[in-house]
């Protein structure tokens, strides 16, 4: 349990109750435009910084200082670990150890634990393939960053794109884009192939990436051939009427996120956007444009090296399966329905993504004929195919015929593993007996029989049963499901109007219960404030966020980072004052090195973990006046430069900061006894690391563990 984190959603919660006074007091009125705008706007806008604090009233303060103070009374010591020192030990370990990458499974949910040369060996097989990536000289980010700017620019001059919108897809705080690998353990177990991905969360193109999915995603759902789900593919089974002379189909498309050719995607996704008639042709252009900007600019790294991706989109970034899926829809529109002599047979044509599901009515020569007749090497599509008139398998189902009847169940897969949640790990129990539920009811929804649903409910029963659930309780569950009317889990549930409430969101952790108690025990507090009673149910609405767990820890899409050793000649930790620089000599401190620091607010001696000076850069600072007061700060600067400016503005009675206005109350204004020292320094642990963001996520944490003024 960390009572620092528990601090910060309390102080989330505060601002969200001041934000919600505000808009009760000032109402925003929703007016409808009298020109509608010829384009199509997003909902795409930055995240909110509005804090008006003034709005802040006594009863929310009350509240805050209540429940803050029950935080600092509770005991933090764990009384029960739900592991124990050895597996402790072994995650640290395997974190540790250089020479494994471990890895989640392509498919079958279970883990991978695969040697580092294995792993480099296939990646840098894959990146050698020429047709698709080729190898930079260095990061182009300064050049793509240009080129982004100039496009946005164009879209917002033409009125495209709104300011709200504009200032979302100039995305700032640039990740760079990891490349890493799946292995495909369903395909080789020994030697298995990797499925590449690019971690591309908060890269260049991401934001714009996610503007172009938002306005594909309607012209997708309405390709003849769209299916939604598996409850979508489950609906068109119940109403097929099997004949003898049908055979069921599958295909799945190799490799087709990476083999669509630029130029060939982006005419035909051009032709299907246009031929939707959604969208204003200017839009249409600045979408191609943008698609065209995201598909040349999709560069990533893999160790020190840096890739371009020439051929096909990455998996990772949001736009992909928009863009597969139109793509596709082109080639079917020429090889599937536009074969006219093989419409007769073809009663049903389904397909998610890259798996499709059609029925083929004639003999298996002919379906052999039409199948050669998809590959097409110019579109980039090689077909894999599988089909019987027995049984076959499509996403999560087996399709099979019994009795002259279309019927499914839960397909298992040979590589599926047991990763289901135990019961002893450290999530909300009231979400723990949920998890069977939801998997029961798949089960059921996918089972057409009900003496199939039983038996697969048994299977998954016992791998529940193997992770701590009560074997009882899941009995019940499957009980009250065979009593169920399968029909009505095959239909969609509409969407609820959301009730507005104001939600108390924390992290999910031992001393969760006790958290709930405190807020519940002071909510009448707030509930006595005039504007939000009205919105404020009787009891609070607390929502636990999820934990972090083993998988997490241990499994990274970026490399892991070599320890560096910052003190390389072995200089004795503590902050060493150098009693010579324009700071020391302004305050009177004498040369000497200060192993310790004391925090009043736990009473304890904190000692110093490294050699730190006047000069270090990028520290969090601790500031001690005479009479014992302390402040802490930060600077990415010299230390002994802002120490400097905190001196300067004690000699001219400076007011608008505490230190120098408590100087100029307390001791005549004179920065002579004033100690300081620096007490850790945080370093860049990544590239892509925004320092001066972990400075002041550091200074708030020791603020707060310290109790000291800010």
């Amino acid at each position: 349990m960390d009572k620092f984190n528990m601090y910060i959603d309390l102080q989330r919660f505060k601002r969200k109750l001041s934000l919600k006074n505000f808009f009760l007091r000032s109402p925003i009125e929703k007016n409808t435009p009298t020109d509608p705008d010829r384009f199509t706007h997003t909902d795409l806008k930055k995240k909110s910084k509005f804090y008006p604090r003034y709005t802040i009233t006594d009863e929310i303060k009350m509240f805050e200082n209540l429940v803050s103070t029950d935080i600092d009374r509770m005991i933090v010591k764990e009384k029960n670990h739900n592991l124990t020192i050895e597996e402790k030990k072994a995650i640290k370990n395997l974190d540790s150890d250089e020479t494994i990458i471990i890895k989640p499974a392509d498919k079958g949910g279970g883990i991978v634990i695969w040697s580092k040369e294995a792993y480099n060996k296939e990646a840098l097989r894959i990146l050698e393939d020429q047709k698709t990536y080729i190898k930079l000289k260095n990061n182009p980010i300064v050049t793509i960053r240009e080129n982004l700017q100039s496009l946005l620019q164009g879209g917002k001059e033409k009125g495209i794109l709104n300011e709200r919108e504009f200032q979302y897809l100039m995305i700032e705080d640039i990740k760079t884009p990891h490349f890493y690998i799946l292995p495909k353990i369903h395909k080789n177990t020994i030697e298995p192939p990797g499925r590449p991905i690019v971690a591309g969360v908060h890269s260049i193109t991401s934001c714009l990436s996610e503007y172009v999915d938002i306005l594909l995603q309607p012209i997708v759902k309405d390709i003849p051939s769209y299916l939604k789900d598996t409850i979508n593919i489950l609906q068109i089974l119940e109403e097929i009427k099997w004949e003898k002379e049908y055979i069921m189909v599958v295909s799945d498309v190799n490799s087709l996120y990476s083999n669509i050719p630029h130029a060939m995607g982006i005419q035909i996704v051009n032709e299907r956007i246009k031929d939707s008639k959604k969208l204003d042709d200017t839009q249409v252009s600045f979408i191609m444009e943008s698609i065209q900007f995201i598909l040349e600019n999709n560069y990533f790294k893999f160790g020190d090296d840096f890739f371009l991706q020439k051929n096909g989109t990455a998996m990772g970034t949001k736009f992909a399966p928009s863009y597969a899926n139109l793509y596709m829809a082109g080639w079917e529109a020429q090889f599937v329905y536009g074969s006219h002599s093989w419409a007769h047979n073809i009663p049903i044509y389904k397909r998610y993504i890259d798996d499709v599901f059609f029925i083929w009515r004639g003999s298996e020569e002919d379906l052999g004929i039409f199948l050669n007749s998809l590959n097409s090497q110019a579109w980039g599509i090689t077909l894999e195919n599988k089909w019987s008139r027995e049984k076959v398998t499509f996403l999560d189902l087996e399709i099979y015929i019994s009795e002259g009847s279309v019927k499914c169940k839960t397909f298992f897969k040979e590589v599926d593993t047991n990763t289901y949640i135990n019961t002893n790990s450290c999530h909300n129990p009231s979400w723990l007996k949920g998890v069977p539920k939801g998997q029961f009811i798949r089960l059921r929804r996918n089972c057409s029989d009900l003496h199939v649903f039983e038996q697969q409910a048994q299977h998954l029963k016992k791998d529940f049963v193997e992770k701590g659930y009560n074997a009882l309780e899941l009995d019940t569950i499957i009980n009250q499901l065979k009593q169920e009317d399968r029909t009505k889990l095959l239909q969609y549930k509409p969407k609820k109007k959301i009730k507005e409430e104001v939600l108390f969101l924390c992290d999910y952790n031992s001393k969760a219960q006790n958290m709930k108690k405190i807020i519940r025990k002071h909510w009448h507090v707030l509930r006595k404030d005039k504007d939000l009673n009205g919105i404020l149910g009787e009891q609070p609405k607390i929502v636990f966020r999820g934990v972090k767990n083993l998988k997490m820890n241990l499994v990274h899409s970026k490399p892991k980072n070599k320890k560096i050793n910052h003190n390389q000649f072995s200089v004795k930790n503590g902050f060493h004052v150098c009693g010579q620089c324009l700071a020391c000599r302004s305050t009177g401190n004498k040369r000497n090195c200060r192993m310790e620091f004391f925090n009043k607010k736990t009473n304890q001696k904190i000692q110093m973990k490294e050699a730190l000076n006047c000069c270090s850069k990028s520290v969090i600072y601790l500031l001690e006046c005479p009479c014992g007061l302390q402040y802490i700060g930060r600077t990415k600067r010299a230390f002994n430069i802002r120490v400097s400016e905190h001196v300067r503005n004690i000699k001219k009675s400076y007011e608008n900061h505490s230190v120098s206005l408590h100087f100029k109350i307390r001791h005549g204004s004179s920065p002579l006894g004033l100690k300081f020292m620096a007490i850790k320094k945080i370093y860049k642990t990544d590239l892509d690391d925004n320092i001066v963001n972990k400075l002041g996520q550091e200074e708030m944490r020791t603020i707060y563990e310290m109790g000291t003024m800010a």
